[in-house]
């Protein structure tokens, strides 16, 4: 009896409600928390079951209200892909800008096919149980995937060398400086800047030395990846070091987050007592959540949330209520962490803080502060192919807007470095300025052979040290042995540095490195 029930109620709105959310987030796993999709899927399925409710009050008929609900969900959530697959299309051959046409054409339809349910189909129990069976197999792919994924043990694939962290009590002083460890997103070094981007940034490297800065002007990084190249700094070690087992075709990113959050430089400083301190970026894999003090800018929606939003018509409701879009929050969160880092305080301790700026990185939203009204409200964090594969003027409209970024970016950097020098910061500072990775533009992601190394690689490289230590790093080290030297000048530990490699790896594949060689900077590998 229950098995007939079960097999005639229209299960499918809810499964329908729910089945996008997971899509979505399958498709980004590697890259973001299972956190993010929790509260998207409770309100998909209340709106859903109060929708349902609502039209069922007026058709008398739950098979029918069900059957329309799930087109109704299924146009819904298609929206916003099939908005960017005509985007481009010019106005002229549409008559109407892409967001009515789309509005209009999917109202229509929706019409259309609720007058074919409630008139023309028959056999209105066999159509609701082709819906549940189609659910219920399209859920399975996404089930099995997040499944699989929240089963992996990944303790088992992090190297835990607990003998690493053994430092020597003795070392603890009450003058120990804070530690302030910036990552400037894609920023490109100097010579980069010149040869690629026709750009001289001499006057803030100049603006840099004047303040006491220490730049490393052929300094390259390890990977092309920020995540690998964060996990790599933040622990000392390249990544075939510190995961015990890669394949080299998995796309699993999660070894990669869990190396971040829970890294070896800032267990070395806690055994010094220091307060570890993060922002929030926007970027699941460098939100560091259970640190001692995690800050975070009010309005910000996490990148899911932008995904979803712009997956749907709710995106149209950004611009009719002049709510702030993706863009305009991504900004104001970069302008925040800047302004706010200066003003971070903990009493009694030194601090450790960790501030990953995605900028000069795209999107591009500073120095067009006149163009954010009308760009369009979608965010995109691609580059390199990823980057020209959305955009129709490709390299000129990189460069254009990376170099307009760049340049309002510097300016809030020196006004950031000014806070922290000032009289209301009394413990002396250790200050890095560091890039994860070059600019990218000239970066095939699937294809070295197409990629420009001397584009890629290269980054800014910048330390200011307290008066007290001595030596300074003359060599043009990489960001693998940036903490190793660090560490060896404050606290006398004798960690070796290891010679500077850079590997390049695929987006599909970033465990399948290959070494690569940087001579110069070229246009061509």
């Amino acid at each position: 009896m229950k098995n007939k029930v079960l097999k005639k109620f229209p299960f499918h709105p809810v499964l329908f409600a729910i089945y996008p959310i997971l899509f979505l987030y399958t498709n980004n796993i590697s890259m973001m928390e299972i956190n993010y999709i929790y509260i998207p899927i409770v309100w998909s399925v209340i709106g859903t079951v109060l929708i349902w409710l609502i039209l069922n009050f007026f058709i008398y008929n739950q098979f029918k209200s069900s059957a329309i609900i799930s087109i109704l969900l299924i146009l819904f959530f298609s929206y916003g892909h099939l908005y960017r697959a005509i985007h481009y299309v010019p106005e002229k051959y549409i008559g109407i800008n892409t967001d009515l046409f789309l509005s209009v054409s999917f109202m229509l339809l929706l019409i259309i096919l609720s007058i074919l349910i409630l008139k023309h189909i028959k056999n209105i129990l066999l159509f609701n149980r082709i819906l549940n069976s189609i659910i219920i197999i399209l859920l399975i792919l996404p089930i099995l995937t997040i499944g699989t994924s929240v089963l992996k043990d990944q303790n088992k694939l992090i190297e835990r060398d607990i003998s690493f962290f053994e430092i020597d009590s003795s070392s603890l002083n009450i003058s120990n400086p804070d530690i302030y460890y910036i990552i400037l997103d894609g920023y490109a070094r100097g010579d980069v800047l010149k040869t690629v981007y026709e750009f001289d940034n001499s006057e803030f490297y100049q603006n840099l030395e004047n303040r006491g800065f220490v730049i490393l002007n052929k300094s390259l990084s390890n990977y092309a990846h920020t995540s690998l190249s964060l996990a790599s700094s933040l622990n000392m070690n390249y990544i075939d070091s510190l995961i015990k087992v890669i394949d080299p075709l998995s796309e699993d990113r999660t070894p990669l987050n869990e190396l971040i959050s829970n890294n070896k430089v800032v267990k070395i400083l806690r055994e010094k007592k220091y307060k570890f301190i993060t922002f929030s970026t926007g970027m699941s894999f460098t939100e560091i959540k259970d640190s001692d003090l995690y800050i975070k800018y009010k309005t910000h929606f996490n990148e899911f949330d932008n995904l979803l939003i712009d997956s749907t018509p709710l995106r149209l409701f950004r611009q009719v209520f002049s709510k702030p879009s993706p863009l305009f929050i991504h900004r104001e969160n970069i302008l925040f962490i800047l302004n706010k880092l200066p003003a971070v305080k903990v009493e009694d301790s030194p601090k450790f803080i960790f501030a990953h700026i995605i900028a000069p990185h795209p999107p591009f939203v500073l120095g067009m502060e006149d163009d954010l009204e009308t760009l369009n409200s979608r965010i995109y964090f691609g580059d390199g192919s990823m980057y020209h594969s959305m955009k129709y003027d490709l390299q000129f409209e990189y460069k254009e807007k990376y170099l307009k970024q760049l340049k309002a970016l510097n300016t809030k950097v020196l006004e950031m470095l000014d806070g922290i020098f000032s009289k209301n910061n009394p413990r002396e500072s250790v200050i890095i300025l560091q890039a994860d990775h070059g600019p990218r533009l000239l970066l095939n992601w699937e294809d070295p052979s197409e990629t420009s190394l001397g584009e890629t690689f290269p980054i800014l490289n910048a330390y200011y040290l307290p008066k007290r230590i001595e030596v300074k790093p003359e060599k043009d080290f990489t960001p693998v042995n940036t903490f190793r030297f660090l560490f060896n000048q404050l606290f006398q530990t004798n960690f070796k540095l290891l010679t500077d490699k850079s590997y390049f790896s695929k987006w599909s594949h970033p465990y399948d490195f290959i070494e690569v060689e940087i001579k110069n900077v070229a246009l061509k590998k």
